[in-house]
């Protein structure tokens, strides 16, 4: 029961973290390539984080 209380917390503070890195992107002008490429793997990693929590 710890070890996954202990996963969940992780995750969690993955998600935490990916959606401010989310938040930061758009602060970028629109369109720029580093912005499209944060998007992109911020929801990756998103999706990755979703995934390990089901």
């Amino acid at each position: 029961m710890v070890a996954a209380i202990d996963l969940t917390s992780t995750v969690l503070d993955d998600i935490v973290i990916d959606m401010m890195d989310w938040i930061d992107v758009f602060n970028e002008p629109p369109g720029s390539i580093s912005r499209i490429d944060r998007k992109t793997s911020t929801y990756r990693r998103l999706e990755a984080a979703q995934s390990r929590l089901t």
